[in-house]
C-alpha cells in the first residue's frame, strides 16, 4: 500500500529546514539543492514545494503573520477589558512569537538585506503582512481616547512607538543579544500606563 504524505506537514517540515540553514549559512551562501539535501528529498520533490528561494520567504513571512490579526481582533473585542491590558497582551504575544521564531527573523533580515544590494526592495511585501494590524491598533487606541481612558495624542504616533518597541525587541535577538523578555514587557508597561488618562476610573 503506498504510503500517504501528509503534504502540509512536510512543506512545515522543509521550511523549518529552510530557515535554520538560511540562518546558519545565509541566503546568499545557500542553495536548494543543499537545502533538498538536509532534508532528505530530491530537488524534484522540492520545487512540488518551494520553486525557488524567494517562494520560500514569502511562504515563511505569511506562515509568520497568519492569524495574528484574527487573534489580536478577539482580544480587542474584549468588552471586559482596558485598552492598556489589551495593548499589553498583544505586545507580550507578538514578542513571544518573536522570540520562538529566531531563525525566521534572522533570514528574514539577511534576505531582505541581499535583495536590496540587488536592487530589489520588498518592504512593501512586508508592510502588507502587517498593515491590518497597524489598523487595528489605530482603532483601539482612537477608541480609548474617545472614552477617555488614554489622553489626547496622536494615534499614529503611538501606533508607529508600538511597532519601534517591537522592532527594538526584534533586532536585539537578530544580533544574538537574546532579548530580554521580562525587562522589554516591564518597559511596555511603563509606556502604556502614561498614555492612561489619570481622571479614568
Amino acid at each position: 500500500m503506498p504510503k500517504i504524505i501528509d503534504h502540509g506537514k512536510r512543506k512545515q517540515e522543509i521550511l523549518k529546514q529552510a530557515l535554520a540553514l538560511f540562518a546558519r549559512e545565509g541566503y546568499a551562501q545557500s542553495s536548494l539543492s543543499l537545502l533538498a539535501e538536509k532534508c532528505g528529498i530530491s530537488r524534484p520533490t522540492l520545487y512540488l514545494y518551494f520553486k525557488d528561494k524567494d517562494d520560500i520567504f514569502r511562504y515563511a513571512l505569511k506562515n509568520f503573520t497568519d492569524g495574528m490579526f484574527h487573534k489580536y481582533k478577539v482580544i480587542a473585542s474584549d468588552g471586559e477589558r482596558k485598552t492598556s491590558e489589551m495593548l499589553v497582551r498583544i505586545y507580550i504575544d507578538i514578542i513571544d512569537k518573536c522570540g520562538a521564531n529566531r531563525d525566521f527573523l534572522v533570514c528574514l533580515s539577511d534576505y531582505l538585506r541581499h535583495e536590496k544590494t540587488q536592487g530589489k526592495n520588498y518592504d512593501d511585501m512586508v508592510r502588507r503582512r502587517t498593515v491590518k494590524l497597524e489598523y487595528m491598533l489605530s482603532h483601539i487606541i482612537s477608541q480609548a481616547v474617545r472614552q477617555g481612558e488614554f489622553r489626547e495624542l496622536s494615534i499614529r504616533s503611538l501606533v508607529g512607538q508600538f511597532f519601534h518597541m517591537v522592532q527594538a525587541y526584534m533586532f536585539q535577538l537578530i544580533l544574538g543579544a537574546g532579548g530580554n523578555r521580562e525587562q522589554e514587557i516591564i518597559l511596555f508597561k511603563d509606556w502604556v500606563s502614561n498614555l492612561v488618562n489619570p481622571s479614568y476610573s
